[in-house]
């Protein structure tokens, strides 16, 4: 990855000038554009909110949280990190390093937020699974002990 690129140039993608039907749309597309060493919090959460370019965001986002996880990005504390804890399954398991790397993390520090707690708590139920990593594959809860 060239962190000094936009994810638009990384993934190929032309790059819009608008006009864009949304204020959400313009905001997607202008930090589409931004060299990715230059994404803020409110870019990664915005973003990673939509799905777009995970393989390219994520990894900065838990860069991020990993920094402080209570983090503000856009409108509330804790709002990258439940971003992130709401990206599908298929994504960790295509990504098993990255989320080992985040729950490596949250083994050593507590959310103090009680709802946010309960949502990487039950993240972390996930069991991911990395071998074959065929389309039969899927992220399973654990069953508790």
């Amino acid at each position: 990855m060239r962190p000094d690129r936009s994810i638009n140039w990384h993934m190929a993608w032309p790059d819009e000038t608008g006009p864009f039907a949304t204020g959400m749309i313009e905001r997607i597309n202008k930090a589409l554009q931004k060299p990715i060493q230059n994404l803020d919090p409110a870019d990664l959460r915005q973003l990673i909110g939509q799905q777009i370019a995970l393989e390219y965001t994520v990894p900065l986002a838990i860069g991020a949280i990993r920094a402080n996880p209570m983090q503000n990005a856009s409108y509330y504390d804790g709002d990258l990190l439940q971003a992130c804890l709401k990206i599908e399954a298929v994504f960790w398991t295509k990504h098993p390093d990255q989320y080992a790397r985040l729950k490596e993390f949250f083994q050593t520090v507590r959310v103090f937020d009680q709802k946010l707690h309960e949502q990487v708590k039950s993240f972390f139920a996930l069991e991911i699974v990395s071998v074959g990593m065929d389309s039969t594959k899927k992220a399973t809860k654990r069953k508790p002990k």
